[in-house]
């Protein structure tokens, strides 16, 4: 064992030539060096922060959450039923077709209705936007007391000033208590988050966001031990600067606020931007890679911590980037296709005639409930627009409902795009046809883009590559060759429509068709 520790803290590596572990053991009185042993306070440190997150959770962020009106709970919840819940406590979540198949058949149920049950299910275990808020309201508040604390504590160094500072008189640099408290917390923090992952709701991200935790754990510990800290503070302080405005923009999410969401997203991204594409290596980069070189000199710890200051760097530009597609998202928002569809109607003469539009409304639905509650908090015209969570293979009678409430007995247009090969590929052919009809029995036009063949095949390979079995109906399905033509087939002779306009293929290579009922 001493072998390996002696190994591990090998003064070559971690140290300046000619400077050993004996130089910096006994300093002055009244001088204190790092030692890896400060580092132990934070395991406890991070009990207490864990603590403070739960009471103000439940107390403080709650109680704002529920005067904001987000409600505690989920939506649409699976009925019970113990055959299905040991199925998906046990067995699998996302069951294939030969399980949907033999729980259909065991209770006395269709498959829809037991694909309806898992996907029920499987959202009820995502936490709900109230558990959401909670917690980006903590990381809120932690984010902008430790940024707000370390500005203040940087603004009084003289390395903030003048980052050669953080290396004049390197290693023998004394770690102030100012300086302390600021790395053991920020470290102790990201200890809690490690120890809250495996107590919160289970997320896509888990492993993602574990790794994350870890290595900033790794980064910050790594720098204080080789007395790294003066840029470390500089490097944590650049990375707290925007991260509170992130959680800010997710609060106003949660709430609905949506314009300043969207506002507060754009600030995030502009300061996300100056401080880690600009900021970060101008000032951080430079110093840690030059300035260090030419007072210090490299070593095998130096090269190390370089390196990875660089991984974060590559890191800044690819969030950046993604920030960058969001950013600009939010601010063409408005300009989706319902919203444009809508106010192209209304400025038709036909609708003019109508009292100004005012007879124009839209429904949008998808099996998505996420990407419905998404809509309906971006919708700009509530009045005019709908969006609903449905199955319309297996319900449509919100649908009729819909039209009863605006006196209609059909939609004037449906639009049908890039639907029909998921519908193909997760319930068969049955199951496409069955969509068609729906759509035929309930429009006086329809509008349909469906994908080609190659799609199917390239949405197979994409599945495999993942590890997952093919799509249940893939390899079985009959209709196969040029769908649009298969469609257009099954809607002239079945379904009493007739192709009025073929408007060639989009830019994905779809066809784009579009039929009318037959008055006959």
């Amino acid at each position: 064992m001493s072998a390996l520790s002696a190994w591990f803290w090998n003064e070559r590596f971690w140290l300046p030539h000619n400077v050993t572990w004996a130089d910096l053991a006994d300093p002055a009185p009244g001088v204190e060096y790092p030692k890896a042993g400060h580092l132990f306070i934070a395991l406890p440190l991070a009990l207490v922060i864990f603590a403070v997150r739960i009471v103000y959770e439940r107390f403080i962020a709650s109680t704002c959450a529920q005067s904001l009106h987000i409600q505690t709970g989920v939506g649409r919840r699976a009925q019970p039923n113990a055959v299905l819940e040991k199925v998906f406590t046990s067995i699998t979540k996302n069951p294939d077709s030969r399980h949907l198949d033999g729980l259909s058949k065991q209770l006395d149920w269709e498959v829809r209705k037991v694909q309806r049950w898992f996907r029920h299910r499987r959202n009820q275990d995502k936490p709900s936007t109230h558990t959401k808020f909670c917690e980006s309201m903590w990381r809120f508040t932690f984010y902008l007391c430790i940024f707000i604390y370390g500005f203040q504590f940087l603004w009084q160094t003289p390395w903030m000033w003048d980052t050669r500072h953080c290396w004049y008189g390197y290693p023998y640099q004394v770690m102030t208590p100012g300086l302390y408290c600021y790395y053991v917390t920020e470290l102790a923090f990201y200890w809690s988050l490690m120890f809250s992952q495996f107590t919160d709701i289970k997320r896509k991200d888990f492993l993602i966001m574990f790794i994350h935790h870890l290595a900033t754990v790794s980064l910050i510990s790594f720098s204080y031990v080789n007395n790294m800290a003066r840029v470390g503070s500089l490097v944590m302080c650049v990375h707290d600067t925007s991260d509170f405005l992130l959680e800010a923009a997710k609060l106003a999410n949660y709430a609905k606020y949506q314009r300043l969401c969207d506002f507060l997203f754009i600030v995030f991204g502009v300061v996300f931007f100056i401080t880690r594409l600009v900021i970060y290596p101008v000032w951080v980069l430079n110093s840690s890679m030059f300035e260090s070189w030419a007072i210090v000199g490299p070593f095998p710890s130096w090269w190390l911590f370089n390196i990875l200051l660089l991984v974060l760097q590559v890191l800044h530009i690819i969030w950046s980037y993604l920030i960058a597609r969001i950013a600009v998202k939010a601010m063409l928002r408005g300009k989706e296709l319902s919203v444009a569809l809508y106010k192209h109607l209304i400025q038709e003469t036909v609708c003019e005639q109508q009292s100004n539009g005012s007879r124009v409304h839209l429904l949008g639905f998808d099996l998505d409930e996420a990407l419905i509650q998404r809509a309906q908090q971006n919708n700009p015209l509530p009045s005019r627009i709908s969006f609903i969570p449905l199955d319309i293979t297996s319900d449509t009678d919100a649908l009729q409902d819909h039209l009863i409430q605006h006196g209609c007995s059909h939609f004037h247009l449906c639009l049908c795009l890039a639907v029909t090969m998921w519908v193909h590929l997760n319930h068969g052919d049955s199951g496409l046809l069955h969509l068609l009809s729906c759509l035929a029995s309930i429009s006086e036009h329809l509008l349909l883009e469906a994908q080609p063949w190659k799609c199917y095949r390239s949405a197979a390979r994409r599945l495999r590559k993942l590890g997952r079995s093919d799509f249940d109906h893939f390899k079985t399905l009959k209709i196969r060759g040029d769908i649009a033509e298969h469609a257009r087939e099954h809607l002239e002779r079945h379904c009493g429509m007739k192709l009025i306009q073929s408007f060639g293929s989009t830019a994905w290579d779809r066809k784009l068709l579009l039929f009318k009922r037959r008055l006959d």
